[in-house]
């Protein structure tokens, strides 16, 4: 579903993921940190994200930004927009 060419460094990279406490999600998660990416992850459960970080654990870790949010209406959608930004600007 997600390949990532082992050559690709995506180092100084963020990439946002939505729906990250899925099972597609939490693949993309695992693979674009060990691409070097840094990972904001969002997602409506805490729990759920919280269970992603300790499964990922000595993935580069340090690179994973949880995000809770919901996108499924256009208000929900900004909130979690906002939150990504916030998240990112303390990140930088």
């Amino acid at each position: 579903l997600l390949y990532i060419n082992n050559n690709m460094s995506l180092a100084n990279k963020v990439v946002v993921v939505l729906g990250a406490s899925g099972y597609v999600g939490q693949g993309a998660v695992f693979q674009f940190l060990a691409a070097g990416a840094t990972v904001v992850a969002t997602s409506r459960n805490l729990e759920k994200l919280t269970s992603l970080r300790t499964a990922l654990a000595g993935s580069k870790v340090e690179n994973l930004i949880d995000v809770v949010g919901d996108f499924h209406t256009e208000s929900h959608a900004t909130q979690t927009r906002d939150k990504v930004h916030a998240a990112l600007k303390v990140f930088i």
